[in-house]
């Protein structure tokens, strides 16, 4: 399944939209719609750690970008140590 699909099935079963959750994690929406529309496909990976802390973790930060575990915690402590700008 899409990253996409599975924020939109999470926003569904959650009965929220994507400005909703947007409120909810303090960005703005229309970078959520244009994701869940697949007018961009890629999200930083601090856009993506605060959407997943407003889903309670219900979606992880992989299941949201859609990457294996390893390549986000790399870049999560690289970020974390400032030896990279997150993105």
């Amino acid at each position: 399944m899409k990253p996409q699909e599975l924020l939109r099935n999470w926003l569904k079963k959650n009965k929220m939209t994507a400005k909703d959750l947007a409120e909810k994690a303090g960005v703005n929406h229309s970078g959520i719609y244009r994701y869940l529309n697949g007018d961009t496909d890629s999200m930083r990976v601090s856009s993506a750690l605060v959407l997943a802390h407003a889903t309670q973790f219900e979606l992880d930060v992989c299941d949201i970008l859609g990457i294996p575990p390893r390549i986000v915690h790399r870049c999560l402590r690289q970020c974390e140590d400032g030896s990279r700008q997150c993105e």
